[in-house]
């Protein structure tokens, strides 16, 4: 499935989110399968996503799956409702605020 998400921290967890007012609930947790492909000009934003700087979102345009939890509000994983394992990054944005456009 593709999506297009932001990445942020949200009440004190770290989350991938819709990109979309109308889907702002789905908060879900952001994996990388092992073998995932990467574009090569995205790969120091993922070194950067891994410091977690809470004054930056991130949109990401990705394919991947979802898995929805059965249970929401699981310890490990604060709020989030579920999880998107990603099988390919095609673009990373860094964005100073939620409001700023987009490229696309």
């Amino acid at each position: 499935m593709y999506v297009r998400s932001i990445y942020s921290k949200i009440d004190g967890h770290w989350a991938l989110r819709a990109d979309n007012k109308n889907c702002k609930d789905l908060k879900v947790e952001f994996k990388i399968a092992d073998s995932a492909y990467v574009n090569p000009n995205d790969e120091h934003l993922l070194k950067e996503i891994d410091q977690k700087p809470s004054n930056f979102y991130f949109i990401i345009d990705a394919i991947g799956t979802f898995k929805l939890y059965d249970t929401k509000g699981d310890t490990t994983i604060g709020s989030n409702s579920g999880e998107f394992v990603t099988e390919k990054i095609l673009v990373i944005q860094k964005i100073a605020s939620e409001n700023e456009t987009l490229v696309h």
